[in-house]
């Protein structure tokens, strides 16, 4: 459903990352392993599955919104959950899920290459939570953009979205 190119503390070769109703999947360089068809790319380096979907109307419950940051983090990604008809998912405590998220590599690691990928679940207050005006409903997201909006010298994470 939507996905692009980000840098994971490699400079040169660019990771693919893919989102859709198969969850979140990264590819890293080399794409294709020695003496294997150039058909298929090797298995994923990461994966994470999308929120199942709690309204049976519903078609499906995907990561559709996206967007890269190559100094965020050393490399980073924002996944946004999108589905129909389902109202906001909460846990025991009333409170809402986090679903939207960011997925990183560990900047600890003495390599980029031996770094693993891990996942930052955002608050929901600040992507992702039911609509104060009618909480059975849900803020989705549909694209994201990493940008230094207020000129810190930080990237902001900026949202867009739709109520469903």
């Amino acid at each position: 459903r939507n996905g692009g190119f980000v840098y994971f503390q490699d400079t040169v070769n660019p990771s693919i990352a893919l989102l859709g109703q198969g969850g979140v999947e990264i590819y890293q360089y080399p794409y294709y392993r020695q003496g294997k068809s150039n058909n298929s790319l090797v298995d994923d380096e990461f994966r994470i599955p999308a929120p199942t979907k709690t309204d049976p109307r519903s078609d499906f419950s995907r990561y559709a919104g996206f967007a890269s940051s190559g100094t965020l983090l050393g490399g980073a990604i924002a996944a946004g959950r999108r589905s129909d008809f389902d109202p906001p998912q909460l846990d025991s405590k009333g409170r809402a899920k986090r679903l939207n998220l960011l997925v990183y590599k560990d900047q600890q690691s003495s390599s980029a290459a031996t770094a693993t990928f891990e996942k930052y679940f955002l608050p929901p207050n600040i992507s992702g939570e039911p609509y104060p005006g009618n909480t059975s409903i849900s803020i989705q997201s549909t694209n994201f953009q990493f940008d230094d909006i207020d000129g810190d010298g930080v990237e902001d994470l900026l949202e867009a979205t739709f109520l469903y």
